[in-house]
């Protein structure tokens, strides 16, 4: 289906191709935007202690991510037509493009820059929130367990590290 999406944009007139991109970019925004309800979904699920509910955004955001890949492959074969140059980053359309910059692709261009900066500060607190719970659930298993808190050292990754006979929880399975 993506070649011939390629192959339609290729065959028509050049302002086409700036209406596509548009769209394509108009289209990652949307993915975009999924991703950041997926991460509201997760934040959830973690203050509820719902595992499941972890789970089930995991495998959702793997599956925005891939589709999300697809239309970044579409949108480069479409900047490789429109200028030669497929892999142009968002603040370089204009000089990339020239008069294939119109206001819409200009507007598509900034709703996906603000939509991706706005996302970053939500993986941020997901990911923050994440580390919380681990260290949590760390603590907890300590205390269920007899175990002394976790003494401050550092290991390569990966290893295990023995304090007072007792081994601290590897994580990297």
């Amino acid at each position: 289906m993506l070649a011939a999406q390629v192959l339609a944009a290729e065959t028509r007139p050049t302002r086409d191709l700036g209406e596509a991109l548009a769209e394509a970019l108009g289209r990652e925004r949307k993915l975009l935007e999924d991703l950041a309800g997926v991460l509201e979904r997760q934040r959830q699920a973690v203050e509820r202690d719902d595992l499941a509910g972890v789970d089930e955004s995991v495998f959702a955001a793997q599956r925005v991510f891939r589709t999300l890949g697809e239309a970044r492959r579409y949108r480069r074969s479409l900047l490789e037509l429109a200028s030669g140059a497929g892999d142009v980053p968002l603040g370089d359309f204009d000089r990339a493009l020239g008069p294939l910059m119109t206001l819409r692709l200009g507007r598509a261009r900034d709703e996906l820059k603000q939509t991706a900066q706005r996302l970053e500060g939500q993986l941020s607190r997901n990911r923050h929130l994440l580390e919380a719970a681990l260290d949590s659930g760390d603590r907890l298993i300590r205390a269920l367990s007899g175990a002394p808190p976790a003494a401050a050292v550092y290991a390569p990754p990966g290893q295990v590290v023995l304090t007072s006979g007792a081994a601290l929880l590897n994580r990297q399975v």
